[in-house]
């Protein structure tokens, strides 16, 4: 039978990563919703194999949406829940990014209040990465061992905490020991929310909204600077103690969220076993058009293949395949270089620096001056995110390192 053009046509495919072999049937032709037998998917097949780019993009498609249905090669759009549940666990890089900000006003007037020598304002500058590496290398076994949710509650209190000790310190031991807790804070938490987001988001979408964490980290800096800049005519031992204390209102808020509206990552529920409440959030997250049963197999897929290589430990980073080799190394090289650059610490002193290199003198023009540099790269990190997944990571790259 020809193969009409008004027909829906439609191929259920295996999920990615399944061999034939173990799906034990080949690809099964839809039209209009009904099953074909083999002559007709062959009519069909045949038919449309005039127009190879346009069915290989729709098969394509399906394969990296988890079972979206239709021949239009794009995928359904974001539902409003998924964009609410990504600015959520965003917040908590809004916090980091607000550490960052505020820090380079407050290290200002605690180095004129505590009489801070270089080394000291360095060292309060470096303990919070130093710290974040180690609560980093605990997420992993917090978030699988208690869920994504209890590892962002932590992550909350140890930064409430932090703040809250700088805040009353009166010497700079005390401030110390809270920069020790506020780092630890954002390694737990700055390592799970752009796993939570990956997890929870449509395939087709991932790319668009994991950066949201790092769009929130870049409005989080933005805020820093203009605490610093809103209160720092505040009587002196004061303003400083302010800045500080407005970051617990963005933690506070993370608390209520996580403990009312956001939830468990589909992925956790699934260890878990938990596969009625991981479809439910699926179905909120993914919206109409997604074959959520396909999407559940894919990840419980995906977990499987995680279980048996966990018992490999670090040996596939240190020594991997050959045909690996290559990747995972560029990939190492590239986190290390944009660190290496130099772009935070510019951040972290730019007062110091406006100010040293004679370009202002005055503080409210030092602080004006960050509150526009840090507005010019929030700008361009939405420009880099609108293009994310469209134009493939590989030419972003290569266009900001050339820059």
């Amino acid at each position: 039978k020809p193969c009409k053009s008004s027909w829906n046509l439609q191929a259920v495919v295996r999920p990615e990563g399944m061999a034939a072999s173990e799906q034990g049937a080949p690809p099964q032709l839809m039209v209009d919703g009904k099953s074909l037998g083999t002559n007709d998917a062959s009519d069909c097949v045949a038919d449309t194999s005039a127009h190879p780019a346009s069915s290989q993009a729709s098969i394509s498609e399906g394969q990296q949406d988890g079972g979206v249905s239709g021949k239009s090669p794009s995928a359904p759009p974001i539902v409003w829940y998924m964009y609410a549940l990504a600015a959520c666990a965003s917040l908590n890089s809004v916090n980091y990014g607000f550490d960052c900000g505020v820090s380079s006003g407050v290290t200002v007037y605690v180095r004129e209040e505590f009489g801070l020598e270089d080394w000291q304002v360095g060292l309060y500058f470096a303990t919070n990465p130093i710290t974040a590496a180690i609560g980093a290398m605990m997420s992993h076994t917090v978030s699988d061992r208690c869920g994504r949710l209890r590892n962002f509650l932590l992550a909350q209190v140890l930064n409430l905490l932090g703040v809250v000790i700088c805040a009353i310190s009166q010497n700079y031991p005390v401030i110390m020991v809270g920069r020790i807790f506020v780092g630890l804070s954002v390694g737990l938490g700055m390592s799970i929310d752009p796993m939570y987001i990956a997890e929870i988001a449509p395939a087709y979408h991932r790319g668009k909204l994991t950066s949201w964490a790092e769009i929130a980290v870049n409005i989080g800096i933005t805020l820093g600077f203009f605490a610093n800049w809103l209160l720092q005519d505040l009587p002196p031992g004061m303003n400083w103690r302010a800045m500080l204390l407005i970051g617990v209102i963005l933690p506070i808020v993370l608390v209520v969220l996580a403990t009312t509206f956001m939830p468990e990552s589909p992925r956790w529920l699934l260890m878990r076993g938990r596969a009625a409440e991981a479809k439910q959030t699926l179905r909120r997250s993914h919206g109409e058009g997604y074959d959520v049963d396909a999407v559940v197999v894919e990840i419980e897929q995906q977990i499987a293949h995680d279980r048996e290589n966990d018992s490999l430990g670090w040996k596939p980073l240190f020594h991997p395949e050959r045909r690996y080799r290559r990747g995972i190394w560029l990939a190492i090289f590239v986190a290390i270089s944009q660190q290496l650059i130099g772009l935070e610490a510019v951040l972290l002193r730019a007062p110091q620096i406006l100010e040293n290199t004679g370009v202002v003198s005055d503080r409210r023009g030092q602080f004006s001056l960050t509150m526009v540099m840090g507005l010019i790269k929030v700008s361009f990190i939405f420009v880099s995110a609108s293009f994310v997944d469209t134009m493939g990571r590989k030419p972003l790259l290569l266009g900001g390192t050339a820059a």
